[in-house]
């Protein structure tokens, strides 16, 4: 075995609940909104004239309203004992901003929109990882992990689908409150077509498979570490990762029956002393603006499909046609011509940096 090249870290996924006074009025236009539109997805914003959030037709965990957007997805309006909010960053985002960025965007938005007079805000989940090259693991190595985990699992990417026959995706070890992951990070890339995360790589070798290693904390655990805020986690996420490569180990088989007092293997050795950091890559943010061009695509079909129907028109060039005599009195009643819009949500755009 070479020796282990660490090719990335940082935090992958950060969830966070909220709890405070909503906005006064938002949940009935969010019910309005619903009732208008029951059958697709609305594009709106909280803050601005520019759409930047979609409400779903459909809600999330108990939550009836769920905001999506590239950068964070947020669900609204549960009842207690939910928390008022619940939030889930974007691993692209996260990374095309860097971690530190993307919290504090998050914090902002929080603030400004939803919760003006304050709220309290509690890390619910949080993923920390390292993807490297020169550690490629073997099926064998299942035996040789040691962990206080209640649960171990092996799994095998789908042959049926992929063709890949037997060859070895990665393990799971634990359930709930921590999970730790070691995976083919390049063979996931290959399967699912999200190609963003080899952006991240320095120095990768092309020859090889890039696999990672991924720990996964929830409320307890963060909770018991005295990690409650976003900033927590951000601030300690090198001690979320020094607390997972040591309740999880892989050992170089000995003679002792007892597999705690087995020596560690080099290649964890290696990854017991990666350094957690976090780039920011800004070509990623061509994903997220791929992504904002689909949401706003799908809100235009809809609306044209729904506003069409009503006349029975079916051909696209039609319906935007017989469009226009609809759109220029709601622009005259508005006081502004359509270049005006176009201008506005172009600066938007530009401060945004998106």
């Amino acid at each position: 075995m070479s020796r282990l090249r660490v090719l990335a870290s940082g935090i992958d996924s950060l969830y966070a609940s909220a709890r405070g006074e909503l906005v006064d009025g938002l949940l009935q236009v969010l019910t309005e909104l619903r009732r208008l539109s029951p059958d697709a997805d609305v594009p709106l914003s909280l803050h601005g004239s520019a759409p930047d959030l979609l409400l779903r037709r459909y809600g999330w965990r108990g939550y009836p309203f769920w905001l999506s957007s590239p950068r964070y997805e947020i669900a609204v309006g549960a009842a207690d004992p939910f928390p008022t909010a619940y939030l889930q960053l974007h691993a692209a985002h996260i990374h095309s901003v860097g971690i530190e960025t993307a919290v504090h965007e998050a914090e902002v938005m929080l603030h400004r929109d939803l919760f003006p007079q304050g709220c309290r805000t509690i890390t619910s989940r949080a993923d920390v990882f390292v993807d490297e090259q020169g550690w490629i693991p073997q099926w064998e190595d299942f035996a040789l992990f040691h962990c206080r985990a209640l649960r171990r699992r092996m799994f095998d990417v789908p042959r049926q689908q992929h063709g890949y026959g037997r060859q070895l995706s990665g393990f799971t070890f634990g359930k709930g409150d921590l999970l730790a992951r070691v995976y083919n990070k390049s063979l996931e890339i290959a399967i699912s077509g999200h190609t963003w995360p080899e952006m991240l790589w320095q120095g990768p070798d092309p020859e090889q498979a890039a696999w990672r290693i991924e720990f996964q904390f929830r409320r307890p655990v963060l909770g018991a570490m005295g990690l409650n805020g976003m900033d927590d986690v951000v601030r300690h996420r090198q001690g979320l990762w020094d607390y997972g490569t040591r309740w999880l180990t892989l050992r170089t088989r000995m003679a002792d029956t007892n597999r705690a007092r087995w020596p560690l293997a080099p290649p964890w050795q290696q990854l017991s002393e990666a350094t957690i950091g976090g780039s920011a890559v800004r070509l990623i943010r061509e994903q997220i603006r791929n992504a904002t061009l689909q949401r706003l695509t799908q809100g235009l079909v809809g609306y044209g499909s729904s506003l069409e129907a009503m006349d029975g028109v079916q051909d696209l060039g039609q319906a935007l046609a017989t469009s226009v005599p609809t759109v220029r009195p709601y622009l005259a009643h508005q006081g502004a011509t359509f270049g005006d819009l176009v201008a506005a949500k172009r600066e938007q755009r530009l401060e945004g940096g998106t």
